[in-house]
């Protein structure tokens, strides 16, 4: 099944919320969790907000240039199941200390590298090469 109309605004607003939930999560963690976490923890918030701005960027980016692939081979759909769990496991880790949902940060990692896999490959398959 291809990306309908439908899915693509769903995918779009999904990514403007985690672009809003990033901005809020960097301001949160510069300004009220530094005084009360570990520096280990405040490095864990950072890199979280980091990699999902990169990422809700990218899946909008991938939602503007890509049309008519499947949804299971779209880099949006990764790019969003990497943020869940890559962000989401280190901004709960953050601030509950359970060390032991580091195991989904290298998940989300890994949906990262598959998101970014059909990319390249769409624009791969796309390019028009001329002498």
């Amino acid at each position: 099944m291809n990306v309908n109309r439908t899915t693509y605004k769903y995918m779009l607003f999904t990514l403007s919320i985690m672009g809003f939930t990033t901005v809020l999560a960097g301001a949160f963690g510069a300004h009220a969790l530094k005084s009360v976490v570990t520096n280990d923890a405040l490095d864990w918030w950072q890199t979280g907000t980091l990699y999902m701005m990169f990422h809700t960027l990218s899946g909008i980016c991938s939602i503007l240039t890509f049309n008519s692939i499947r949804i299971f081979k779209h880099p949006t759909l990764y790019f969003i199941l990497g943020n869940i769990f890559f962000a989401g496991s280190l901004y709960t880790m953050t601030l509950t200390s359970i060390k032991a949902l580091g195991v989904l940060t290298p998940i989300g990692g890994a949906f990262y590298l598959i998101g970014w896999g059909f990319f390249t490959l769409y624009i791969y398959r796309n390019l028009k090469l001329t002498p």
